[in-house]
């Protein structure tokens, strides 16, 4: 791909987010370990990592019994993270419920997650809802942030079911409250335009909150917005400082950034060697876009000796771990025998990698690829391809998946046309159904991937 596509493609591997489903978790547990410090009851003992004594869950146990919400929380919390008790599920739910059902609003969150997860109970999108919204309408930030991760991811992880303006609603009245999660959230989605406009304004009041209270991916991220010069004057002295607390704080993002400025002299005297010291860390620390840029170092001898052997084995690390602009690139040097074998089996291998994750390039270059296999000397044309190419149907699907994709930014969408209208005529009716049912379910599928902003850390 180069170094000018990464270029383009620097929002995906230069700013950081968090999959919603372990967002929710860790709010989750962030919100047990503070339920568990702060009893309402002067009797209701915290519940500590050691094991309570007998007679104090005992205590614990009879104020539960006789109706004591705080208490009913306080021992279905016991169970559900099994601090002081055996961990069980079911017992949690025996006292998670009534405590919900009188209307204490951090057993209705919790509720939630149990449904969430299918801890206890049939796992239920509907009920997890039911318990954040009574949650979240009683002013619980935990489930204010659960609630808007419902609507940010779409319920059941189903695109069309995502409300990205109740999303910001229950993100904001969340971060309000100071949750961090809720904060990193909302900047995060002002920061990248996510279905709305973007707003530098709002990315940065939120992003530096969240930041300020030591949250590991708004710190890389607040950098980024320093570097840019979005929603503040760019100042790269600031952004170098918000990257190294994130790398300082164990961010393979921020060591990842770093890199980037010695890389491009931004801010720093320009060092391809020190560069290629910060992607090392970032890749020993398993960011797979780290990989990457350390294989196109090897491959043009920036920092480094060039080497194109070694290259080839950074972009196999780089793919393998996920990173779509080596599975891309990694398809190039097969498709053209770059130091390698020419190898179209391995080619089509890494470009699906790369199309099935939604990159849209490569899907349109994937079609590209079956159509000039077939059409070596380019006499034969588009319609002979699909009436006689045993590849015309997954050519069909990804040219189908590519256009509709790239609606935003329709680069390839009259291209994409032209070539549809003539598969339509050219290919049986039974092919195109085929090949539309392949869509349906590639779409299908990719909608109920976690969100994620950045490839996995």
């Amino acid at each position: 791909m180069g170094k000018e596509n990464i270029d383009v493609k620097m929002i995906e591997c230069r700013i950081s987010g968090v999959s919603l489903l372990h967002a929710i978790c860790l709010a989750f547990l962030m919100y047990s370990a503070a339920g568990m410090s702060t009893a309402s009851e002067k009797d209701a003992q915290p519940v500590s990592s050691a094991r309570l004594d007998e007679t104090k869950i005992q205590g614990l146990r009879e104020k539960a019994i006789k109706g004591d919400v705080d208490a009913q929380y306080q021992m279905g919390l016991m169970y559900a993270t099994g601090k002081g008790v055996s961990q069980n599920y079911d017992e949690a739910l025996r006292w998670f419920r009534p405590a919900a059902q009188s209307g204490f609003a951090k057993a209705e969150t919790s509720m939630g997650f149990m449904y969430a997860n299918g801890f206890a109970v049939t796992k239920s999108d509907t009920q997890s809802l039911y318990w954040y919204e009574k949650a979240a309408n009683h002013g619980d930030p935990v489930a204010q942030n659960n609630l808007a991760m419902l609507y940010d991811q779409g319920i059941g992880n189903q695109a069309h079911s995502r409300d990205v303006n109740k999303a910001l609603k229950w993100y904001r009245k969340a971060a309000e409250q100071g949750l961090v999660t809720a904060q990193a959230r909302l900047g995060f989605i002002y920061m990248i335009g996510d279905d709305i406009a973007k707003n530098g304004d709002e990315a940065f009041t939120w992003m530096s909150k969240a930041a300020r209270q030591g949250h590991l991916e708004s710190m890389a991220n607040l950098g980024y917005l320093y570097e840019q010069g979005f929603g503040v004057k760019q100042n790269y002295a600031e952004a170098l400082k918000w990257y190294q607390a994130a790398a300082n704080a164990g961010s393979p993002m921020g060591e990842f950034n770093i890199a980037h400025l010695y890389q491009e002299g931004l801010g720093v005297a320009k060092d391809s060697a020190l560069a290629l010291n910060w992607y090392r860390k970032a890749a020993d620390h398993g960011m797979a876009e780290a990989w990457m840029r350390l294989a196109s170092a090897s491959r043009r001898g920036e920092g480094t000796v060039k080497n194109q052997a070694e290259a080839i084995r950074l972009y196999r690390i780089a793919a393998d771990m996920g990173s779509v602009n080596a599975q891309h690139d990694l398809g190039l040097v097969y498709m053209n025998g770059d130091g390698v074998p020419q190898d179209d089996i391995e080619a089509e291998k890494r470009f699906e990698q790369a199309a099935d994750q939604g990159d849209v390039e490569t899907q349109f270059l994937l079609f590209k690829f079956y159509l000039d296999r077939y059409d070596k000397n380019g006499s034969l044309g588009a319609e002979s391809f699909f009436k006689k190419s045993t590849n015309s149907i997954k050519a069909y699907k990804w040219l189908l998946i590519a256009k509709s994709n790239s609606m935003k930014d329709c680069k390839v969408c009259k291209t994409a046309d032209s070539y549809l209208q003539i598969a339509d005529l050219a290919m049986t009716a039974k092919d195109v159904k085929q090949a539309r049912d392949y869509v349906v379910e590639w779409k299908t599928r990719f909608s109920k991937r976690p969100r994620k902003e950045i490839l996995p850390l």
